[in-house]
């Protein structure tokens, strides 16, 4: 699309965006009773001394419904992992508020567990005593959480290396170990901060395809943060993209087809060369001439 400067760009990109909507106010009627419900949140942090507040998100709204896997896609320093803590329960909006299940969120629950680009393991403990960890901690007696740790380390295809410690293993397996622990508490939501963020492009690949097995076996509500406009294409039902700070939903995409999806999907498949096509121009195009 040829841009004209200083012209807005509104009537050219909704027409060719069709598959995209723009964000409403979430009135309470229409609040989901399942899955994550974000209305209205802002997020402010106070300035040191003289420096001035940081806007870090302003009136975010949106829906994932239970069993739906949403991207929160959108440049560095917009607010995704912001919005994530919120829905862990680890940060508290300054306005607005966070839903899920139908509860407002007001600190940490088991319904909920996070999965960093850091791993987070504990480096003393080995990978079948990692993924047991949380469900110590919901009073699981140590035999049953053998079992059910075990169970998940084969979903992630890590049977075989129980005994092995986190330095002991790639940065794959190791992001594998997390997301095993992460899952093993059997919560209802999934909240992912970039997990692959970190893995060499062959690796990243594997986990892609993993994590969407997963969801197809689980139908876990995945929130899900990224960078990558192909990754949000290749894992994702719903983008919510997110404009540069202070963060802004610019748009609501509800992807079509079924999924999984393949790389090849995203080569050859029409409809995900438009999509890709035009979020590159949107994030290309400032959001006051959208």
């Amino acid at each position: 699309m040829t841009a004209v400067m200083n012209q807005p760009m509104a009537g050219d990109l909704e027409t060719r965006f069709a598959h995209a909507r723009k964000p409403d106010p979430i009135a309470a009627s229409e609040t989901t009773s399942s899955g994550i419900s974000i209305d209205g949140v802002s997020m402010v942090f106070p300035g040191a001394g003289n420096a001035p507040a940081a806007v870090a998100l302003e009136n975010v709204s949106f829906e994932a419904a239970s069993g739906q896997f949403c991207v929160l896609l959108g440049p560095s320093g917009c607010g995704k992992s912001t919005l994530l803590q919120m829905v862990a329960g680890l940060a508290r909006p300054t306005s607005g508020t966070v839903s899920v299940n139908g509860r407002v969120v007001n600190g940490p629950g088991m319904d909920r567990t996070l999965v960093f680009q850091e791993y987070g393991l504990f480096p003393w403990l080995n990978v079948l005593e990692n993924v047991m960890f949380g469900l110590a901690n919901k009073g699981i007696a140590k035999e049953e959480s053998r079992v059910i740790a075990q169970r998940w380390i084969q979903v992630v295809h890590l049977d075989g290396s129980e005994g092995k410690y986190p330095h002991q293993l790639s940065g794959g397996m190791r992001q594998r170990v997390a997301i095993a622990r992460a899952l093993a508490v059997e919560p209802r939501t999934l909240l992912m901060d970039e997990p692959f963020g970190a893995l060499d492009q062959f690796t990243r690949i594997s986990m892609q395809k993993q994590i969407a097995e997963i969801w197809t076996m689980t139908r876990k509500t995945i929130l899900f943060v990224t960078h990558s406009i192909d990754e949000a294409l290749l894992l994702g039902d719903r983008i919510i993209a997110l404009t540069p700070s202070p963060g802004r939903v610019r748009a609501i995409i509800d992807l079509p087809g079924e999924r999984p999806r393949t790389q090849q999907d995203l080569i050859n498949k029409r409809e995900y060369i438009d999509i890709k096509r035009d979020l590159i121009e949107m994030f290309e195009t400032p959001a006051e001439y959208q």
